[in-house]
């Protein structure tokens, strides 16, 4: 088989990968490096006691073509009652510093600038 009818069928490629991923395996990549390189750092620094695991932040990463983040946007919290209310900022700060922390964020995808470059993310204690 020729090398233009191996191009077209998505194989013979050098790398053996396909020349660019779907906007969906960009998706995908993005949110499995950026869970990778911030999810440890959360975990270090994330509150507990009693009802912690029902609080929810949401924050926006804003992120340069290095990779590196230019802005963290908190967006919203949910689940503070007033058992957990105390740890509640501490939530909030400890998801903004571990954002931070992780940058610049070396596993994201070559690809996808666009789709990636404002990246909502949710935190939440496990």
């Amino acid at each position: 088989v020729g090398k233009e009818a191996q191009k077209k069928a998505g194989t013979g490629t050098s790398s053996g990968t396909p020349a660019t991923m779907t906007s969906t395996q960009v998706a995908a990549a993005v949110s499995v490096s950026l869970r990778g390189e911030i999810e440890p750092l959360f975990k270090r620094c994330a509150p507990s006691g009693v009802d912690v695991s029902e609080l929810v932040t949401l924050l926006t990463l804003k992120i340069g073509k290095d990779k590196g983040l230019t802005d963290v946007v908190f967006n919203s919290q949910s689940g503070v009652n007033a058992s957990n209310r105390p740890q509640a900022p501490l939530h909030k700060d400890c998801a903004i510093r571990a954002a931070r922390a992780a940058s610049p964020f070396k596993s994201l995808p070559d690809e996808g600038y666009a789709q990636w470059a404002s990246w909502p993310m949710k935190f939440k204690t496990r």
